[in-house]
């Protein structure tokens, strides 16, 4: 009897454990309905697909709205009001019948509706009249050659957001975040012409938009570069998104090495090479808003440069004693 019980008791706990493990994939799989999976490939995470999927949101609503998180694991929903949202709808739909959102499938969609989702501005003259002249003696200027273009680079950003934005900080090692409407302009000069335009303008949801201009000033797909052009935006977050330093960034203050398109270099007074501010802010590497540039560490060169001849606004003095920059 003994023997017979020790062999169902065996049987039984075998049959548990069979049974555990069968029903578990099941109690975890989500409640998706008729969504689909997202498989980009690409390392794909929150900030990415938020950045993408958070242009198809209508004002008010949480990302959520069009996705699932389960997990690793992404869904897209499928469109309440297709008719309202047709450009989220024709992203549902090329899912195709798996039922699966790959790369190919995924980029081509949401590169052609970027700028009407995003409601882009169509010209630089309509940019114009949100931000003014820029370069102007309200901007923060300066010129940079580097790997993103053949072209020379004209960087304006306006002196009251990188003011502002660095009044936050307690210390030069927190994180650099823009505000909302934020913008940053990047004219490409060939001869001293402007033959693109590149502008940054930060989002409400804290991600950046990306739009270009060709040379007479509209709405671009892509901007030149020295093999194949650059897509705007999907090639733009593959730089602004990742980890990889570029050249002229990385090496400054001193001076990087010419690359295959000619000279690396960022054109700026002596006095804005300062290899202490440089290295504790650690810009371009730690891109805490996802910015490439050296705004800041300039910026606070300038301010410093100009606080010795008494040329510095008093929030700027402020600035510079806060974060005690000698």
């Amino acid at each position: 009897m003994h023997a017979t019980w020790q062999k169902y008791g065996i049987i039984l706990v075998w049959m548990a454990l069979f049974m555990g493990c069968s029903t578990k994939p099941d109690a975890q799989k989500p409640d998706i309905g008729d969504a689909v999976e997202i498989q980009l490939a690409k390392g794909q995470s929150e900030s990415i697909l938020g950045f993408y999927l958070g242009g198809y949101v209508q004002n008010g609503d949480s990302l959520s709205s069009v996705l699932i998180q389960s997990g690793a694991n992404w869904y897209l929903k499928r469109p309440l009001n297709p008719t309202e949202t047709p450009e989220l709808q024709a992203l549902y739909d090329a899912a195709g019948a798996d039922q699966m959102l790959n790369w190919e499938e995924f980029e081509p969609m949401v590169r052609s509706a970027y700028y009407t989702v995003r409601n882009a501005p169509r010209s630089l003259d309509s940019l114009r009249q949100t931000y003014g002249e820029w370069g102007g003696p309200d901007w923060f200027v300066y010129e940079t050659a580097g790997q993103m273009t053949a072209f020379r680079r004209r960087l304006s950003i306006c002196r009251a957001d990188l003011l502002r934005s660095l009044e936050q900080l307690t210390s030069l090692k927190d994180p650099i975040i823009y505000e909302k409407g934020a913008a940053i302009f990047g004219e490409h000069l060939d001869a001293g012409k402007v033959v693109e335009t590149t502008v940054m303008i930060k989002r409400s949801d804290t991600y950046w938009d990306y739009f270009a201009y060709g040379a007479d000033g509209r709405l671009v797909g892509s901007i030149a570069k020295r093999e194949d052009p650059l897509l705007v935006p999907t090639q733009c977050i593959g730089c602004h998104y990742g980890n990889r330093a570029f050249e002229p960034e990385r090496s400054f203050p001193k001076d990087a090495k010419p690359g295959p398109t000619g000279e690396r270099a960022v054109y700026v007074p002596d006095a804005w090479k300062n290899a202490d501010l440089a290295k504790t802010l650690n810009e371009h590497a730690k891109r805490s808003d996802h910015i490439l540039g050296l705004y800041a560490t300039l910026y606070l060169s300038d301010v410093l440069m100009r606080s010795k001849s008494a040329e510095a606004s008093d929030r700027e003095l402020n600035l510079i004693a806060k974060l005690v920059i000698e």
